[in-house]
């Protein structure tokens, strides 16, 4: 049994620890900070609250901690929970953060629209992929969590353009979303393009595709692109609801064109060192995915996790009656032969155009690798693999691609190349395409049936792609 002078030692340097965490917790929240903390806000369950008057204190965090010290896994909280609290070290910690800024609110009492929350991942630093319930079990940088910036890495909300910076990041792709509410799969079969329908829309009449201007302008070389996609979203809260593209879900046929060339597109679950898209001075971050062509080692100060979710190839979101952004990407291949290219600069405005409360914007990145082999989908070289077929998953990963991330939006996209194959002055693009719209229902889902993302994106010195400016259209039967 404990004695009273250790009871009370305890206390004291749990109230010392208090403060501390208190100091740390000055770290920007906000309401979507919430979400993530591995409770549902708007429950009766509020973990270490042992009498159940919805506070936790000092001495019920001591009373399961000694509980934890003497190695009894078994801890207190009130009834409403349910199943006996079983003890850990990061629920202590969880229960600190009650703790100092309160139990979840009350079902039915200022219900924040929380289903669910599983906690989320670590990003930015070198425990970056640890699960997490508090910016506290994170190190290191964060990413931006939201806005424009999204998948940014940052220190500061102020760097990060209409969202949040986070350590403990929240994902979907597992039933809950990114702002803790289920999730439901909206499968998207795309219209083949080209393609003219007079039932179809004029704002996409070229239906799904992939553009490529390998040289000046007037020469856009358009491929039709099937298959389908599947949407997984979130409901709506606060106008906005999440989105992820599972990579099991992202299924583009394969790209016969005229028996001269057959091409692959795959869904990439991205890894790169720290799990951000772009470093805080705007540099791509480093590849680290296994199995692609391009993948570097990390160093120990920013793990190799995946950028958008376990398991998934794209992320983003769609507000409602919302206006979206407009997409312009410029790259230099560098006229200098042997010289690396320079970074693309990519250009993201405020379209100011007025959307219906109906129509959803969207944005979203996904991730995927362009690979191609000479001749039909089908052949006898190690480019196939064992089974013959190109674009499966036996093909070597030398004959996969590296993997890129193209930024789709609802509204408009641009891509230009200049110094094209290290010649000066030797220009690819502009090439542009147009999306159109999600549809919002009953005020918390959304609806995929005539949905046109538009992506561009720049190519410059990869394996088995000319340097060229191109876009795709993904659009939705």
């Amino acid at each position: 049994m404990m004695t009273t002078s250790r009871r009370h030692g305890l206390r004291r340097a749990l109230k010392h620890s208090l403060i501390l965490l208190a100091c740390v917790s000055l770290w920007p929240t906000s309401a979507g900070a919430i979400c993530g903390n591995g409770a549902v806000e708007g429950s009766d369950c509020c973990p270490c609250d042992c009498n159940g008057d919805r506070r936790v204190t000092v001495d019920e965090i001591l009373l399961n901690l000694v509980h934890l010290l003497q190695g009894d896994p078994g801890g207190c909280r009130s009834g409403a929970c349910g199943d006996p609290l079983v003890l850990a070290v990061d629920i202590i910690v969880s229960c600190v953060d009650f703790a100092l800024h309160g139990c979840p609110r009350p079902s039915g009492i200022g219900d924040s629209g929380e289903e669910c929350d599983d906690g989320g991942l670590c990003v930015g630093g070198a425990n970056a992929g640890t699960p997490c319930t508090s910016e506290r079990h994170c190190v290191g940088d964060g990413a931006c969590f939201g806005g424009i910036d999204d998948l940014h890495a940052c220190v500061t909300d102020d760097e990060c353009e209409g969202g949040r910076c986070r350590k403990c990041r929240p994902f979907g792709g597992d039933g809950c979303a990114a702002n803790c509410t289920a999730e439901t799969d909206h499968l998207c079969p795309l219209v083949p393009g080209p393609f003219q329908n007079d039932t179809l829309p004029v704002v996409y009449p070229y239906g799904s595709r992939w553009a490529i201007a390998p040289d000046p302008p007037y020469l856009e070389v358009p491929i039709s692109l099937t298959g389908s996609q599947t949407f997984t979203f979130g409901k709506v809260r606060d106008g906005t609801a999440p989105v992820v593209i599972k990579t099991s879900a992202y299924n583009l046929d394969r790209i016969p064109v005229a028996e001269i060339t057959c091409a692959c597109v795959r869904g990439v679950e991205l890894h790169t060192c720290g799990g951000t898209l772009f470093e805080r001075d705007g540099a791509p971050s480093l590849n680290c995915s296994r199995g692609f062509v391009g993948a570097m080692s990390c160093l120990p100060d920013k793990a190799c996790v995946p950028v958008h979710g376990p398991g998934n190839a794209g992320s983003g979101s769609v507000g409602c009656g919302l206006q979206g952004v407009d997409v312009a990407i410029v790259q230099d291949c560098n006229a200098t032969p042997g010289a690396e290219p320079l970074d693309p600069e990519i250009t993201l405005t405020r379209n100011s155009e007025p959307i219906a409360a109906d129509q959803a914007s969207g944005a979203l990145v996904i991730s995927s690798a362009v690979s191609t082999v000479v001749g039909r989908c089908t052949g006898t070289l190690a480019d196939y693999g064992p089974d013959g077929q190109f674009c499966t998953a036996d093909d070597p990963v030398t004959n996969r691609g590296a993997p890129i991330s193209v930024l789709f939006t609802t509204n408009s996209a641009s891509a230009s190349v200049l110094n094209r194959g290290d010649l000066e002055g030797d220009v690819a693009g502009p090439i542009e395409t147009t999306g159109a719209p999600f549809s919002c229902t009953d005020g918390s889902s959304i609806a995929v049936s005539g949905t046109n993302l538009a992506g561009a994106f720049t190519s410059c010195d990869q394996l088995s792609v000319v340097d060229s400016a191109a876009t795709f259209n993904f659009v939705c039967e």
